[in-house]
């Protein structure tokens, strides 16, 4: 006897994945959001200038500003990371999905850009909202349109996602051409409101325009460095996303060509615009900052990699997020000011891999920490630096291009050079008042009586400065150095300014090479001596 089996509904198929709750995308958020505020300082890179309405919003004390810009931008790309989990999640299982946002937001040029006010963290928030609606589109047409608010926003917000945008939007149109007025309309909108906020209809712009910052060579060399040079390529600083862009072309080999496709050739349109940029190859920021705008439509498929090569994946993911933490706890000027003060035309100090920025700070092992606090009515940054396995000793002298500590007597630790200083010929050659030697007195000589002494020859001042994290107005005496000279300094911790001690050229002054530098007895002979 014949059963008729019933014709299964073809709207069926089309039911929407389930998305995750949304408190569990927030919890991941507030959880991102602590690890990125974790390091305590905001970045030192010159954030771009922002229009009238936003500056108003920010306090007037530059340091409160500063704080304040990078807890915007970390919450900016917290919630990045929760969206674009959301948009994942209707791929993957939330597991996958969660690892996929925590690899998005910290091992990608996301977290450097997230420490400071930067266009790139908001602009890449609008971006994976973009990504989220562009998901659902594929079961609710109506989203598509949709897409065009945070395209519009992402595009307002920082005028080199053009070609991104541009490329999404062509391919949003021609997927669902009934939504194209509606995609075109809302996009408009933030776009128009964005060019009046930066004063291109009132008035002419404050900062230099999209033209007078891109030039015409797309294909030249500022791409290729984003992508694979030491000094600032993401094969070296976020090799993740290498794993995403093969997920990528697994998902386009897949069947789903249209999405690999689209977000692909975005994807590839950012990194040849902003690689023209004049300023994209330089700056004082962690890794290619410019590229984190194209993370969410990488980032999207990264759990496609790591189920194709999970042993390879998952080490290169730990390795971006290792990287990425080094920069937000160790980097500070010191790279650009030996490495590109001025840096070369074509930018070769970027492919030099023995001098790469990765390498001198792993090589220096020094972490910053760094907590807001108050003098008087001023917010202050208190930092407290730490060099890893620190020797300890008395004397410092110089080898190589570090600072050798000697000496039986443990008086001093967590010795490393400040902003340009270089080692030339067994010295110290500090050349501007950011070169220095840091030096912290240890726990156990701090009930001594001391004298820092610093030996060398130049013209014009030695600055000794003390502090701590506790301290926020440091002490400082300046003494000459004229010709040869021995500066003595005395230190007793009771009446000093803290355990930190600072060695720099005093302001003003010109040229300063230092031989050696000791923190001693005042009884102990003047000539150092040479312990092993």
């Amino acid at each position: 006897m014949a059963v008729r089996v019933p014709e299964q509904d073809p709207a069926l198929d089309r039911l929407p994945p389930r998305e995750p709750a949304l408190v569990t995308a927030l919890a991941l958020a507030a959880v991102l959001f602590a690890v990125l505020l974790a390091n305590g300082r905001p970045s030192l890179a010159i954030a771009p200038t922002l229009p009238g309405l936003l500056r108003r919003l920010l306090p007037a004390d530059e340091t409160a500003a500063a704080l304040a810009g990078k807890a915007a931008a970390s919450l900016a790309a917290s919630l990045s990371g929760a969206v674009l989990f959301l948009a994942v999640a209707r791929r993957w299982p939330e597991a996958e999905s969660a690892a996929a946002a925590v690899v998005f937001v910290l091992g990608t040029p996301l977290w450097a850009a997230s420490q400071a006010l930067w266009p790139q963290p908001l602009a890449t928030l609008s971006l994976c909202v973009a990504v989220l609606f562009i998901g659902r589109a594929e079961h609710e047409p109506a989203w598509a349109g949709r897409a065009g608010l945070p395209l519009g926003l992402a595009l307002s917000i920082n005028p080199l996602d053009v070609a991104l945008v541009a490329v999404l939007v062509v391919a949003i149109a021609a997927r669902w051409p009934r939504r194209a007025v509606s995609l075109v309309v809302l996009g408009a909108a933030p776009v128009v409101v964005g060019l009046v906020a930066r004063g291109f209809v009132s008035s002419p712009p404050a900062g230099p325009s999209l033209a007078a910052r891109v030039g015409l060579a797309a294909f030249g060399p500022g791409p290729l460095a984003l992508l694979a040079s030491p000094g600032k390529g993401m094969l070296f600083f976020a090799p993740a996303t290498f794993i995403a862009a093969a997920g990528l072309a697994l998902t386009f080999l897949r069947g789903e060509r249209w999405l690999a496709g689209a977000f692909g050739l975005a994807a590839l349109a950012h990194g040849l615009l902003v690689g023209a940029a004049r300023d994209a190859l330089g700056g004082d920021a962690w890794g290619p900052r410019v590229l984190a705008d194209a993370m969410p439509l990488l980032m999207l498929f990264l759990p496609e990699g790591l189920a194709r090569a999970p042993a390879l994946g998952g080490a290169l993911a730990t390795v971006s997020v290792a990287v990425q933490a080094l920069g937000a706890f160790a980097y500070d000027d010191r790279w650009v000011r030996i490495e590109q003060s001025p840096p070369s035309p074509a930018h070769a100090e970027l492919w030099d891999l023995p001098h790469s920025p990765m390498l001198l700070y792993a090589r220096r092992r020094v972490v910053f920490l760094a907590a807001p606090g108050q003098s008087g009515s001023r917010l202050v940054l208190r930092t407290h630096p730490m060099v890893l396995f620190s020797p300890d000793g008395s004397r410092i002298q110089f080898a190589g291009e570090e600072a050798v500590v000697k000496g039986a007597d443990a008086t001093l630790e967590d010795v490393y050079l400040l902003g340009g200083a270089r080692v030339e010929g067994g010295r110290l050659r500090l050349r501007s008042h950011d070169d220095g030697l840091f030096l912290r007195v240890t726990v156990g000589a701090r009930g001594r009586a001391l004298e820092l002494r610093v030996a060398g020859r130049g013209a014009g001042g030695i600055e000794v400065i003390e502090g701590g994290f506790w301290n926020p107005a440091p002490r400082v005496r300046v003494y000459p150095a004229t010709g040869s000279f021995l500066v003595r300094h005395p230190y007793r911790y009771a009446e000093s300014g803290g355990p930190d001690l600072r060695v720099s050229l005093g302001r003003g002054a010109g040229e300063v090479q230092i031989d050696w530098v000791a923190l001693v007895p005042p009884t102990d002979p003047v000539a150092p001596l040479q312990a092993p």
